[in-house]
């Protein structure tokens, strides 16, 4: 005879364990779709992005929906980590595709995944922004380079320990580098065009 009486405690680890897999399976669908969505979005490929964008958002709802039935996984770093990663994607594509940066109600995320993914992806529109120089589309790089600041200026303000928001201020550190080095890249950038447009020259890809 138990005398522990365990069968409730094994089904609810059961129930823990079978939820915890199919997570796991779907969070490398999210983490591979968020990974596919810059990489169309840098070879300027925005009908792809779209698509890929509904079917990672799909994907994101049923995540989160098996995620609710267990509280213990659904405020989990894997939860988290993964809710980040789709953000930042979202965010990244936005921005580039329609000039704003979308709300965390728009997309049915917790706030903090939300606050985290949007720091995250100042990293890729530093990538996208010195593409855009690169190429000589400093108007462009311009817009995301404000964005980037915009984004830096409204969370800098935010001051919470790595217990409410982990990895946050460390973040936002990175961010102000990163700024002020594509701030610096691109004035230097501008100063050439000037140079060029002065010399007769008119504009090229590369000082």
């Amino acid at each position: 005879m138990s005398i522990l009486n365990l069968n409730e405690i094994v089904n609810y680890l059961d129930e823990l364990d079978s939820c915890r897999e199919k997570l796991l399976k779907i969070s490398r669908d999210i983490i591979r779709y968020s990974k596919k969505i810059i990489h169309s979005i840098q070879q300027e490929e925005f009908s792809t992005s779209e698509k890929l964008i509904r079917e990672m958002t799909v994907l994101k709802e049923e995540f989160m929906r098996i995620a609710s039935k267990v509280p213990r996984l659904y405020h989990s770093n894997m939860v988290c980590n993964v809710l980040v990663e789709y953000v930042e994607s979202y965010v990244v594509y936005t921005i580039v595709t329609r000039g704003k940066v979308p709300l965390f109600r728009d997309l049915n995320v917790e706030p903090i995944p939300y606050i985290l993914g949007v720091l995250e992806a100042v990293g890729e529109l530093r990538r996208l922004a010195l593409e855009y120089v690169r190429k000589g589309d400093l108007d462009r790089a311009d817009r995301v380079l404000n964005f980037m600041e915009g984004i830096y200026m409204e969370l800098s303000v935010l001051n919470y320990p790595d217990s409410i928001l982990p990895g946050f201020r460390r973040k936002c550190d990175l961010v102000r580098r990163m700024l002020d080095d594509t701030k610096n890249v691109l004035i230097f950038a501008r100063g050439c065009e000037d140079m060029r447009k002065l010399a007769g020259g008119g504009t090229a890809e590369v000082c």
